[in-house]
């Protein structure tokens, strides 16, 4: 997404740290998890909720803090992600973006359905299979955390099938081994299909060996069997637990790094397609800000719509959280989880069922298409995630803890194409390029995102610099501006088209908050107020296309914010004023006109500007005089209306993307207040 932001140049690049240092604060952050379980719970309950939560089956959904309690769950996530902070030690493995991703993601799922027996059979499957390769266990340990996301396959057959004990441990032992060999080479290829605009490709892959294995066993009659259970009442405990977890990150990311806030704004410029080691680009203190507020972004998503924080929900954050140093920011996850919310709006499911609210959550894992693309084509994915994460998870029964990375992988590698083929017939074929070319080898074949190697530039094209770990400071050439042709092209258009379409449904669904139970009930009459929302939704749409016509740039999210909150203050303002001058006994007003020549120029953005500073009391636009410059009627031309009337145009143009209007704004205000001088001198007072 274009950004808004102009960041100050770093006079020093950030301080690196040795992989044991940010291997010690992840463990000091599993070891968080062990001392709040022990706050929350007493030593024997805990000792028997970590044996009811070792022997569970582990399949989706099964929420370890009303399996075995809160304290026992907690507890067990921390003493696993401590495990495998040894085990990354121990392998003297590269601790990078993705290794904290992997580590944070073992300590989530740690609350539900990775425990320490059913994961270690799958990592010693990637082991083998690194020592078959002639390859260190280091180079593919990434993939071998990442891969226990089938670990319930090896505790549904250890504890839930009916086979003697002596045929169901070597079973479960076997079938996690060959698990293991194979995720590798299978991530490797599959990395292929969505171009890493799926962060989760471990998840996709997972989803598809899964599949096979279901497949096989249900071929010989072993079925499982659906699993759920959810906590609810746990918000205020488990929510400052992680309030405290969000904060001490911040802290500790601005005392790792001075400069770490405006890194973490230069992160957010990052489309986040994969591979994008955070660490590597703008280092662990910025990193650490990221993740706090990519969290607690999740966090407040979660309590707004009333959802229930607890081991499965936990879990996800702490994805978001993980990801946070591999791809993910507020500004390309929001979207995405708003895309989400617009679906369970739309279909019949509330946006706190457990799935759909799981889903707003783990749909993130898209967000490098809301970074690339735009923030319209975010909200279009997350709306198609949130029903592909519903639909997927009967095909490998529940075995895989990462569905929604199964169904996130299925909507990449269809939409990303789609978007491309859109894109293309608008110019944006060279950015595209580069996109499909990104994460890819020297040779040219593609690495999973588990295996990242520290990426050193973000190959963008919008003139972005960013930082090498050696400190290297590496600038990216801007792209060549092309002229705003009169005639778009088609692909722009439907873009447009397809993105304001979209927002207009949901505008009129939380209007109209229908009931789409009665269609069942009175099919015809619901069928009626669909057909006339519809109705209204293309004429909106038609209206919009017609009125303020697509431009090269999509409107900018950041800046559109900024111009609603100038807007609701200044509205305030002059309203206490114009009352205050009314009730005045001498009734202080000096009325008059003055013409503001501004600097839009074309007639959609011209009435869009004279709508919106006529919406503010005290000026109303009234036409234009002879020079076309806009005429305005104030009721005390003594004020500083045309300063006010400067910054609201400038305001508008960098909402519209076209900043190139405000060079030399400084003489162009001088010029704006003269002109209006004049327009005043010789207006009607």
């Amino acid at each position: 997404m274009p950004s808004d932001y102009r960041t100050p140049v770093e006079r020093s690049p950030p301080r690196p740290l040795a992989d044991r240092q940010i291997l010690m604060i992840v463990a000091a952050y599993a070891l968080s998890f062990v001392a709040f379980g022990f706050l929350v719970d007493s030593p024997a309950e805990i000792w028997h909720g970590l044996g009811a939560i070792l022997i569970s089956r582990d399949s989706l959904l099964t929420d370890y803090m009303g399996l075995g309690g809160v304290g026992a769950a907690l507890v067990s996530a921390g003493l696993l992600t401590l495990s495998a902070c040894l085990v990354y030690y121990l392998a003297r493995a590269k601790i990078n973006g993705t290794a904290v991703a992997a580590l944070f993601l073992v300590l989530g799922f740690g609350l539900f359905g990775k425990n320490l027996i059913n994961v270690w059979f799958i990592v010693l499957g990637v082991a083998l299979y690194s020592r078959y390769r002639g390859q260190a266990f280091a180079v593919n340990i990434n993939t071998a955390f990442f891969g226990i996301a089938l670990s319930p396959v090896v505790s549904e057959i250890l504890f839930s099938s009916s086979l003697p004990i002596e045929f169901r441990v070597p079973l479960a032992v076997g079938t996690g081994l060959l698990m293991g060999f194979v995720l590798p080479p299978a991530a490797a290829q599959l990395f292929k299909a969505h171009m890493g605009f799926a962060l989760y490709n471990m998840g996709f892959t997972a989803g598809l060996v899964g599949t096979l294995i279901v497949a096989l066993y249900k071929s010989y009659g072993f079925v499982p069997d659906p699993v759920f259970i959810w906590t609810s009442g746990n918000n205020l405990l488990l929510g400052s637990f992680l309030s405290t977890l969000f904060v001490s990150m911040l802290i500790l990311g601005f005392a790792l790094d001075r400069h770490a806030f405006s890194r973490f704004l230069r992160l957010t410029r990052e489309s986040g397609q994969a591979p994008s080691d955070f660490i590597a680009i703008a280092g662990l203190g910025a990193t650490l800000i990221n993740m706090a507020l990519s969290g607690t972004v999740g966090m407040l998503y979660i309590l707004a719509i009333g959802g229930d924080l607890n081991g499965p929900t936990i879990g996800a954050l702490l994805s978001i959280v993980g990801f946070a140093a591999f791809g993910k920011h507020p500004r390309n996850i929001i979207p995405i989880m708003l895309g989400v919310f617009i679906g369970s709006l739309a279909k019949p499911w509330g946006a706190a069922d457990p799935s759909i609210l799981l889903a707003a959550l783990f749909a993130t894992n898209l967000a490098p298409i809301a970074g690339h693309f735009g923030w319209h084509w975010g909200i279009v994915a997350g709306f198609i995630h949130s029903s592909a994460a519903l639909s997927v998870g009967t095909v490998h029964g529940g075995m895989n803890l990462y569905n929604n990375g199964f169904a996130a992988g299925i909507v990449a590698s269809i939409l990303v194409p789609v978007i491309l083929a859109i894109r293309a017939g608008r110019g944006d074929a060279g950015v595209d390029a580069k996109a499909q070319q990104s994460g890819q080898g020297p040779a040219g074949s593609a690495r999973p995102a588990a295996d990242n190697q520290a990426r050193l530039s973000s190959a963008r094209v919008s003139g972005a610099v960013v930082e090498t770990p050696s400190g290297t400071r590496v600038g990216v050439g801007p792209e060549t501006e092309r002229p705003h042709s009169a005639q778009l092209t088609r692909g722009r258009w439907v873009g447009a088209v397809l993105g304001r379409g979209l927002l207009f449904v949901g505008f009129w669904l939380l209007l109209s908050a229908p009931d789409f139970d009665a269609l069942a009930i009175d099919p015809l009459s619901a069928s009626a107020d669909l057909g006339i929302a519809l109705a209204a939704t293309l004429l909106a749409t038609w209206a919009s296309m017609r009125l303020w016509p697509p431009g090269p740039k999509a409107p900018r999210i950041g800046a559109m914010l900024g111009l609603i909150w100038r807007f609701l203050v200044q509205s305030v303002l002059a309203g206490v004023d114009i009352a205050r001058r009314v009730f005045d006994p001498r009734l202080p007003l000096k009325p008059g006109f003055l013409a503001f020549p501004g600097r839009i120029r074309t007639q959609p953005r011209l009435g869009v500007f004279a709508t919106l500073s006529s919406a503010t009391p005290g000026t109303m636009a009234a036409g234009r005089n002879a020079d076309g410059h806009l005429v305005y009627h104030c009721l005390d031309t003594r004020l500083p209306v045309v300063d006010g009337l400067a910054e609201d145009e400038r305001q508008l143009l960098r909402v519209l993307g076209e900043e190139r209007l405000e060079a030399g704004s400084d003489q162009g205000r001088d010029q704006q207040r003269e002109a209006g001088a004049a327009g005043l001198r010789g207006g009607v007072t």
